[in-house]
């Protein structure tokens, strides 16, 4: 809610600011500009992170239809600034705590660390009247930034904004929701931005080494760069550290993912001591997914040539090399796909103190897939999709199983550039994730190792 006084007398200043702004000659350097228009933002940040109902309407055509001066939007520069991201961090994370009976004490923001998207390090202390450890206060952090395809990202040090808006890619949130599900990536939010910017959606990941009892559980998260800088050039001897690289390698395979082997801070080993108990596994909490433009999502060929030389895949160096202590032989290579590929089906055991088994691979993704489906069809408006046939895949049946809705998606014309990285290209995308994980069941059969089967 608004809580600034006259919000109409604000509103006719914003808009005469806005209206001078689109009078400024096409020459106009960009840079200016974006000092501009950061400077409107900082002025009337109250009024234009949370715009009162009255006025959204005529707002929002101003921002985003009416906002052309030289190539650049004004709605595009707006999303070259920090600040309508932290505004969104905290307006979701403050109404996201309050649905669950947290109580939040402070808010501290720090700048991202590392990475191209623009983003910023959220941190909320909180207490929870519900949690039987009530006390102390918990800290926790969100890492936050802008979707692969965002309108700015950073080069250098310096803010980019892309001339062209491009829609958020919908496989980047699926992957994010289904390594979660699957207990190997970072629990994740996806949060749109407060000030409507055309196709602005960002992507909030809980640290990973947050614990809710930190007097009785010690978790500490090591990035792959340091864990690989202490080894000092020794082989991988500890054989959970080779299980779950090898995982980190194969999903990197079958996802189609990039930015891993090449980005060794997006992806690491989270340890967890519960007495005298150690429990260590490796989670992915950052990556690019492949495009149409970079290759096709079925790769069985490719991914088989992986493990049968150990050579090089998606322009990244394996770390098979690294794991053993010698040079890992083929059947090295199968036995330990066999096992995770077991993993991948019983799901992955929980830590200690929980019972059971964190999801398996195919109810984790299509649990995923109907996630993703559910909050693009919300939120088609500001994701920049097409609502009539987003809409039209669920009208008239809502008992759609989700290889019903996959299919559908895939009938969707994947040569309209308008809707092909978020519809047909979803689905398609889907069902090559599981050919490539049938294909590498159907080999490790075929190798007499063991395997399980996948309806594709």
């Amino acid at each position: 809610m608004y809580l600034g006084s006259a919000p109409a007398e604000e509103w006719t200043k914003i808009k005469a600011k806005i209206i001078s702004l689109l009078s400024l000659p096409a020459p106009t350097k960009a840079p200016v500009k974006r000092q501009m228009i950061l400077e409107l933002y900082r002025e009337h940040r109250i009024f234009l992170s949370n715009i009162p109902v009255a006025f959204q309407a005529e707002a929002h055509a101003l921002l985003k239809a009416q906002n052309e001066f030289g190539r650049i939007k004004i709605s595009s520069l707006l999303s070259g600034l920090i600040e309508p991201i932290e505004d969104a961090a905290i307006r979701y994370f403050r109404e996201y705590f309050a649905r669950l009976g947290r109580i939040i004490t402070n808010i501290e923001i720090t700048p991202k660390k590392s990475g191209q998207q623009l983003g910023t390090v959220l941190w909320i202390t909180y207490t929870d009247p519900t949690d039987p450890h009530y006390s102390p206060p918990k800290r926790i952090g969100y890492h936050i930034k802008t979707h692969q395809h965002g309108p700015a990202y950073n080069d250098g040090g310096r803010t980019i904004v892309r001339e062209s808006e491009t829609p958020v890619d919908l496989k980047e949130l699926l992957v994010y929701a289904f390594l979660a599900n699957m207990g190997i990536g970072p629990k994740s939010h996806f949060l749109l931005s407060p000030v409507k910017i055309k196709g602005a959606c960002y992507i909030a990941t809980q640290t990973a080494a947050f614990t809710k009892t930190p007097a009785a559980k010690e978790k500490t998260f090591v990035i792959y760069e340091h864990f690989q800088r202490a080894q000092a050039g020794r082989p991988i001897e500890n054989k959970v550290d080779q299980h779950g690289l090898f995982r980190v390698q194969l999903l990197l395979w079958i996802l189609q993912l990039h930015d891993l082997t090449t980005n060794t801070g997006n992806f690491g080993k989270i340890s967890t001591r519960v007495k005298e108990q150690l429990n260590e596994q490796w989670e992915i909490i950052d990556f690019r997914v492949a495009t149409r433009d970079d290759q096709d999502y079925r790769n069985p060929r490719g991914i088989l040539e992986g493990l049968r030389t150990g050579g090089p895949l998606l322009g990244s160096e394996l770390m098979l090399q690294g794991l053993f202590a010698g040079a890992p032989t083929l059947n090295e290579r199968m036995q330990i796909t066999a096992k995770i590929l077991t993993e991948f089906k019983t799901g992955k055991p929980r830590q200690s103190g929980e019972e059971g088994f964190k999801t398996p691979f195919e109810p984790a993704l299509y649990q995923a897939f109907c996630d993703i489906i559910k909050f693009a069809t919300e939120h088609a408006e500001d994701l920049v999709l097409d609502q009539v046939k987003l809409l039209g895949i669920f009208a008239g049946n809502t008992a759609l199983t989700p290889k019903d809705i996959q299919i559908k998606l895939m009938s969707l014309s994947l040569d309209d550039p308008t809707h092909r990285v978020q519809l047909g290209d979803l689905g398609c995308y889907v069902t090559s994730v599981l050919t490539n994980l049938h294909c590498l069941s159907l080999h490790c059969v075929s190798f007499g190792i063991g395997g399980f089967k996948h309806k594709v």
